[in-house]
């Protein structure tokens, strides 16, 4: 465990990576991985396990902090690798539930959490009581699953050697386990990684912090998913959202605070196949959000991507996260109504 103030640096095989639980922040994207990075891993996997069964296979690192919960247990909050951290978990629990004496089996459920996202962890519990037959939702979560039992190695052919790929899957794939002391600033964490030019992002840190504002569990829940689906800016708002969520957001009267009343939906699916001519990305969209919130000011925020940090971080203890997100769906159901 990392209690001292450095930066520790492991090699962990596949199969000891969830003896231990680690936790997914809200500030991190959703899980996105589909059929092509997938396929390419096992395919990655499979030539290596062909070429030389025995050598290991690095498939890079994870960048960590470590975390105490309510009960005095720890656990790794996921800074970077999130995408191969939840795939290798998906395909570790699936190979135990077809090979259990290549890879011992264990509750996927207990091993890695996410925070707010009831319906990622619902899956989870399900997946690993029915490997093979797993909930739809998150579709995202089914996709990958799916992508892998598509791949030749859980095939017909492959069946009699498929003990022996798990045994190389949980022995000899490793990857490098960065432990950031726990008491980093996550945010100046954030800007050192930009400055490197890695992927990561700081809308989702800000999204991080405005949640944190929010005292109710449900609430977070749904700001969470609100404005994930806001991020999306490759398609409509209201395709992204079901009745039940809408059905939320007309609940929640203390969110409205332009003209106290709720954001107005259309419900009707939108063309299929149609395209955008003009797409701005996410993090500049919301320096316009900021914009409108900050009118008397408003010439004051910087329309550069560059500098959202600053312009955020100058104004965060302002910034009441229920008016923001009011005015981020207005802006973005103007948004999707104009630019086609």
């Amino acid at each position: 465990m990392n209690s001292n103030h450095s930066t520790t640096v492991e090699t962990i095989q596949a199969g000891d990576l969830f003896s231990r639980t680690y936790s997914v922040p809200l500030y991190q994207r959703e899980y996105a991985w589909g059929r092509e990075e997938i396929q390419q891993l096992l395919d990655d996997f499979k030539d290596s396990f062909e070429s030389d069964k025995f050598r290991n296979y690095h498939i890079g690192s994870l960048t960590t902090f470590v975390r105490v919960d309510a009960s005095g247990r720890h656990f790794y909050e996921l800074i970077d690798g999130q995408q191969r951290t939840i795939t290798l978990a998906l395909l570790l629990r699936l190979l135990s539930s077809v090979v259990p004496a290549g890879i011992p089996p264990f509750r996927l459920s207990e091993r890695l959490r996410f925070e707010n996202r009831p319906e990622a962890e619902s899956f989870l519990t399900t997946f690993d009581e029915h490997s093979y037959d797993p909930p739809a939702m998150p579709m995202s979560f089914r996709r990958a699953v799916d992508a892998m039992l598509d791949h030749p190695v859980f095939g017909e052919d492959f069946r009699e050697v498929l003990p022996e790929f798990a045994e190389f899957v949980r022995s000899h794939v490793v990857l490098f386990l960065v432990t950031m002391p726990s008491e980093t600033d996550v945010s100046a964490y954030f800007e050192i990684m930009n400055n490197r030019g890695l992927q990561l992002e700081y809308h989702e840190l800000l999204k991080a912090k405005l949640i944190a504002k929010l005292p109710d569990d449900a609430d977070k829940t749904l700001f969470d998913k609100l404005w994930t689906a806001c991020s999306r800016m490759d398609g409509r708002l209201e395709d992204r959202l079901n009745k039940e969520t809408i059905q939320a957001i007309k609940d929640r009267k203390q969110w409205w605070q332009l003209d106290g009343k709720a954001v107005t939906f259309n419900e009707t699916p939108g063309e299929e196949g149609a395209s955008r001519s003009i797409i701005p990305d996410f993090p500049n969209f919301l320096l316009h959000v900021l914009r409108f919130c900050c009118q008397d000011s408003a010439d004051a925020v910087p329309l550069d991507e560059r500098l959202m940090r600053k312009a955020f971080d100058d104004r965060l203890d302002d910034i009441k996260p229920e008016h923001f997100l009011d005015v981020l769906l207005r802006m973005r159901l103007r948004f999707d109504g104009f630019v086609i």
